[in-house]
């Protein structure tokens, strides 16, 4: 029994049966089959949006500091010292720690913010409730959509949307949930990331790539950040070597526009 990988078309088996995870055997991305509902996803994220700050692992986790410090090493990995003159979007604003974040280093930053709009609007951010709702002339010289992907069920079809809207070689970082970092391939099905309703996807590293090629992007690489969280010194020295070793949870792309390449939304 097998079903077909929507990211390299390979034989996908299951994987946690108990969370309804099929893993392809070819690129490692992972899906939920039967996959929630938009109607059971909507309800899910309207629900939380009603209290954002009790329930941040559907709002968004991130706090200033945070945003602050992956902002600075995003800005290092583009070859600049900060963001001025840049208009950027963050895609899946969440509560707007990171658009706050851009805007300090000098960008002109928008959002696109479905279930939050309201929550960021009154906090004067400059927010969408979709890409199809951005101005026709306004691009990006960068977009950013953090751990975002693995709440939309066929994640290829916005990324190839969100290339739409960058200028001629801008550049697109995401982050997302690592399906080859050590806690997933140690804990599996207790995995806290798998137990999330709202994850539906995951990639590996390889699948990511392989996603970002097809939706009309270059120059992709993965970037290896040594982040200092809030935790002991036991618990950050283990975070350490994991991200040094590419184990960490957290798998971080930064890739560029095609120039003139016809994009392939994966089917």
């Amino acid at each position: 029994m097998h079903k077909t990988c929507g990211v390299c078309g390979g034989k996908a088996h299951p994987q946690w049966e108990q969370l309804s995870f099929w893993k392809c055997g070819a690129c490692g991305w992972m899906f939920r089959d039967p996959c929630p509902t938009a109607e059971q996803l909507s309800q899910l994220y309207n629900t939380s949006w009603r209290a954002p700050e009790e329930n941040k692992r559907d709002t968004g986790g991130t706090n200033v500091d945070l945003s602050r410090a992956c902002a600075r090493r995003l800005a290092r990995s583009i070859g600049r010292s900060d963001f001025t003159g840049l208009r950027l979007l963050d895609f899946g604003a969440g509560k707007g720690e990171m658009m706050r974040a851009l805007e300090f280093m000098g960008a002109e930053v928008y959002g696109v913010e479905p279930f939050g709009h309201d929550y960021l609007v009154a906090q004067g951010l400059k927010v969408f409730h979709s890409v199809d709702d951005i101005p026709p002339d306004i691009r990006f010289d960068g977009i950013l959509t953090s751990d975002v992907i693995e709440h939309l069920r066929e994640p290829w079809q916005e990324i190839s949307q969100l290339r739409d809207r960058l200028k001629e070689s801008g550049w697109i970082y995401l982050s997302t949930p690592n399906a080859n970092g050590l806690s997933a391939m140690l804990k599996k099905e207790r995995w806290k990331e798998a137990s999330r309703p709202g994850h539906i996807v995951f990639f590996t590293s390889d699948s990511l790539k392989r996603t970002l090629e097809r939706t009309g992007y270059g120059d992709c690489r993965r970037l290896h950040w040594i982040v200092k969280y809030n935790a002991g010194a036991l618990r950050r020295g283990v975070q350490y070597l994991l991200q040094a070793s590419s184990l960490d949870g957290e798998l971080r792309y930064l890739a560029y526009k095609k120039s003139g390449s016809t994009q392939t939304a994966t089917a």
